[in-house]
């Protein structure tokens, strides 16, 4: 039997906290909890778990600038920081065009919600982190987990998953019609199967999640209902 994969993405503080710059007001308080308890089945029995992290260059909060260079100088190596550097800085201003500050790295905003932070040190190095600076799933590279063995971008981990035999993921997380359908389109890409269980994705009112339902349906996503808790 092949094993399953769980996609997490983006279950962060602000899209997710009453505080958070691009918050739901709690809306997804009870789904957070679902999604930690689905991590830990889904460990449990041996599956994948891949989580993505939105994270922009801290624009507005330079006391982490020096730490956010450090920290991708260290995982990405020389060959692969400048072009990443620019990259991040070019998607992030595109997107403040639009959203207010958001997930910059090392505020409280970036740090995962207080459930999936405690499902996440369960996990230990079982977990595959990527750290990505736009919308999109295989934009990301890994920064935690086995990374010799998934490898380094976001693409070699679905890659990674289609040669141990799994044909579906699972998945999970924030914002609906945003990252949620960003990641579905990725894995839907590569010939994965992506299922999303509607008690287990929101986004921030619940207009933009219908609509990110439909849309999600559209670019070939499997939508799994609600159903009560």
């Amino acid at each position: 039997m092949a094993k399953r994969a769980l996609f997490v993405i983006d279950t962060q503080v602000d899209f997710n906290d009453e505080q958070g710059s691009l918050t739901s007001f709690q809306r997804s308080d009870p789904k957070m909890q679902r999604i930690a308890d689905l991590i830990a089945a889904v460990h449990d029995e041996g599956g994948f778990v891949v989580a993505t992290v939105d994270t922009h260059p801290p624009l507005h909060h330079p006391e982490h600038l020096v730490t956010y260079r450090r920290m991708l100088q260290e995982t990405l190596g020389a060959d692969r920081f400048e072009s990443y550097m620019d990259r991040a800085y070019e998607a992030y201003r595109e997107e403040l065009k639009i959203y207010p500050p958001h997930c910059e790295y090392g505020t409280p905003g970036w740090q995962p919600t207080a459930a999936i932070a405690t499902a996440f040190e369960r996990l230990g190095s079982d977990l595959i982190l990527i750290q990505k600076p736009t919308y999109r799933l295989v934009d990301g590279y890994v920064m935690k987990g086995p990374a010799r063995l998934v490898g380094r971008s976001g693409r070699e981990v679905l890659d990674f998953l289609k040669a141990q035999g799994v044909s579906e993921v699972l998945v999970t997380g924030l914002i609906t019609p945003v990252c949620v359908l960003a990641a579905v389109e990725s894995a839907v890409a590569v010939g994965l199967r992506a299922t999303v269980d509607e008690n287990f994705v929101d986004s921030y009112d619940e207009e933009s999640h219908r609509q990110g339902l439909e849309r999600i349906a559209a670019a070939g996503g499997v939508v799994v209902p609600a159903r009560p808790a």
